[in-house]
């Protein structure tokens, strides 16, 4: 074989490098774009205030055991609040939004009251059988604080 086809026969082997490259460049370029938010630098902003937030809220050290009772055709939001210290939480300001994991359209928001010292309660709507997640928030003051729950209802 001549020396003057070597050239050829190497231009011949990159050929479909080369083709299946640039269909590749045409496709990364012309499809999804890889962003997912209209806004990403903001939202990462609120990431950092979320993030402030959960640090204050540590510090606060705010517990919640949030409970879900069913009987007489009703449902039944118990949520004990306690300090660091484990001292029952008075003057709370509670909202608590019971929902479906898997079915997000099906929600009930309430407010609860306070029946004893750290105890509050709050009655709902008959809630089916399955699994339930209690989001909370507790606010006094200029200090708040969030807790979220599963449960299965029976």
């Amino acid at each position: 074989m001549p020396a003057r086809f070597i050239p050829w026969i190497f231009a011949a082997a990159m050929a479909p490098v080369v083709a299946v490259n640039g269909v590749m460049v045409y496709f990364a370029i012309g499809t999804w774009s890889g962003l997912v938010l209209e806004k990403p630098y903001e939202r990462g902003v609120q990431y950092n205030r979320l993030l402030e937030a959960a640090t204050r809220q540590d510090g606060l050290g705010w517990q919640f055991d949030i409970a879900l009772e069913t009987g007489c055709g009703m449902t039944l939001v118990v949520v004990q609040a306690r300090d660091a210290a484990g001292v029952p939480l008075s003057g709370l300001q509670l909202r608590a939004t019971v929902e479906r994991p898997v079915e997000k359209e099906e929600h009930v928001a309430s407010f609860l009251a306070e029946d004893e010292p750290g105890r509050y309660t709050a009655m709902l709507e008959p809630l089916r059988p399955g699994q339930w997640q209690t989001r909370l928030v507790a606010e006094r003051g200029a200090d708040s604080a969030s807790a979220a729950q599963r449960q299965v209802l029976r």
